[in-house]
């Protein structure tokens, strides 16, 4: 199994294994937090497809789990079964999950990073993508 996790503006799965993405591959944003999404690819061999658990959680520069303002943990578990033909011949897919966050998070400026942990039975593959987030100026991002 091979992950691959992008920070995107906007991400929707549909039912025939695409994404509609829009603003793909940022790694710097603002506080609060604007509307955002992470697209995680998870990449199976044939011999390897079967039920999934994603468990997405972000972490800060520390490596501690970001609690969110009412102290809840920043994490996020998903659960799915690939939907495969049993009776095709077995080939290689990718099959991706899309994860919608809403805006307003107040993140104090810093580097953080989204983990995503895939689990299939007793196999367990991770992948993590850095981000940084600015305060803004005057109403202005601060990027300059």
């Amino acid at each position: 199994m091979r992950l691959y996790l992008a920070m995107v503006d906007y991400a929707q799965g549909s039912s025939n294994a695409k994404v509609n993405a829009i603003g793909l591959g940022w790694s710097q944003t603002i506080t609060p937090l604007p509307h955002h999404g992470l697209a995680l690819f998870i990449d199976f061999d044939a011999s390897e497809i079967g039920e999934i658990e994603a468990d997405f959680v972000l972490l800060d520069d520390a490596g501690e789990v970001v609690k969110d303002p009412d102290g809840s943990e920043t994490r996020v578990k998903l659960g799915m079964r690939p939907d495969v033909n049993p009776d095709a011949e077995p080939v290689a897919t990718t099959v991706p999950l899309t994860l919608d966050i809403g805006a307003g998070m107040p993140l104090p400026a810093g580097k953080y990073r989204w983990r995503a942990t895939v689990t299939r039975g007793n196999d367990v593959s991770e992948t993590e993508r850095p981000f940084t987030v600015r305060d803004q100026v005057g109403g202005q991002d601060a990027t300059p």
